[in-house]
């Protein structure tokens, strides 16, 4: 099961709330994507008090259009150390990098999130925005927040896991890959001070780079 299965799944849903489930062993914890049947992606839609345990991707965006809203508001986000699975991540947005099945316009929006467990990164953004607002990463992964493509935004946010070594490829709070759009960086607190690693043109911005 922890190597084959979404645990819950939500494709054509639209003005919906997910209201405290919890999942415990998958490789997909919560699984948004496109209906098979009607051919639509998910809408505007609200998860509250949503649990993820003993998953590699505690939450995965497969599909979304420029009208995907989705907000999460208090998430336990868990990792389990799996040997047959060598990537892991708290959110996984979009497959692959600047994936055609998530639409740059698309949101996932969580607030007052715990992350914790085994991630190997903890969080891959491939494409549309994400953002985090009170977050606490108990472990980070490295990166923290790796952004191959879209845009994230971390706002208030605790990253818990200790960094020593030089500030240099993955061993950093945030990475924003060549082909990311944007990091923002506001008002969040890192154990080891800020650590962050920009490979492109684009722009890593925020009160945390204006302090730092």
């Amino acid at each position: 099961m922890q190597t084959n299965c979404s645990a819950l799944k939500f494709a054509d849903v639209k003005n919906q709330t997910i209201f405290n489930n919890f999942v415990y062993g998958s490789v997909y914890g919560i699984h948004f994507l496109k209906d098979a049947i009607t051919g639509n992606n998910p809408g505007e839609m609200t998860m509250v008090g949503h649990g993820s345990d003993g998953c590699t991707y505690a939450l995965f965006v497969e599909n979304a259009d420029e009208n995907t809203r989705i907000v999460a508001i208090n998430s336990e986000l868990v990792n389990t150390r799996i040997k047959e699975q060598a990537v892991r991540s708290y959110v996984l947005m979009g497959y692959e990098v600047n994936s055609n099945r998530v639409h740059p316009d698309a949101q996932l929006i969580l607030y007052n999130s715990a992350f914790w467990g085994s991630p190997t990164v903890g969080a891959i953004i491939n494409n549309g925005t994400v953002r985090f607002q009170q977050a606490n990463f108990q472990r980070t992964g490295t990166p923290g927040i790796d952004v191959r493509g879209g845009k994230a935004h971390v706002y208030s946010s605790y990253f818990a896991q200790p960094m020593r070594g030089i500030v240099l490829g993955d061993n950093v709070y945030a990475m924003l890959q060549q082909t990311g759009s944007a990091i923002e960086l506001t008002n969040n607190n890192y154990l080891s001070g800020m650590r962050n690693n920009n490979l492109g043109e684009n722009s890593i911005f925020g009160s945390d780079i204006d302090v730092r």
